[in-house]
Order: structure tokens, then sequence, then C-alpha cells
């Protein structure tokens, strides 16, 4: 028995030596874990906070285009406009003048 005993403590002895170290190295790793862990939350910080600045860059940046579009449009039309109302108050086509031109250009097919 005493042998039988003996393997026993031999064998828990043993595995309690193995447990130890299994333990220590998942400790290691996990405080690796954790650090690389904090670490990439610092980086999604910073990439949130970046994403937010080009954001709102773009924002203002859209704005500014669309503005710039809005006055080019808005000047055009306004040339557009002056054009028309000259040329259409200048050059008064009458009824009978249209009818004429339309059949001119019928016959000429």
């Amino acid at each position: 028995k005493s042998a039988v005993n003996g393997k026993n403590k031999e064998y828990v002895v043993q595995f309690a030596v193995n447990l130890g170290k299994l333990l220590k190295s998942s400790q290691v790793l996990l405080k690796r874990a954790a650090g690389d862990l904090d670490s990439l939350k610092v980086d999604q910080l910073q990439n949130k906070s970046q994403l937010s600045r080009v954001q709102d860059e773009l924002a203002v940046k859209k704005s500014a285009h669309l503005d710039a579009v809005k006055n080019t449009v808005e000047e055009k039309l306004s040339s557009w406009s002056a054009v028309v109302k000259k040329n259409s108050s200048s050059n008064k086509i009458s009824q009978k003048e249209m009818k004429k031109a339309v059949k001119s250009a019928i016959n000429e097919k």
C-alpha cells in the first residue's frame, strides 16, 4: 500500500507542478492579450476621432462645393434670362409669321 501511496503522491505533486507552470504561462499570455486589447482600444478611439474629423471636413467641402454650383447656376440662369428677355422683346414674331415659317419648313422636306 505504501508504494501505491508513494506513486499517488508523486503523481499528485507532478500534476500540481505542471498545473502551476500552465497557470503561470496562461497568466503571461493573458497579460499580453490585455495589453494588446488596450492598444486596440486606443487605436479604435484614434480612428474614430480621425473619422469624425474627416466627416466634418467632407461636410464643409461638400457645402462649399454646393454653394459654388448654386451660385454658378444662378449666374447662368440670370444671364440666359437676360438674353431671352432681350431677344424676345425685340424680335416678336406674329402668329402669321410663325405659321408661314412652319409651312415653309414642312415644304422643304
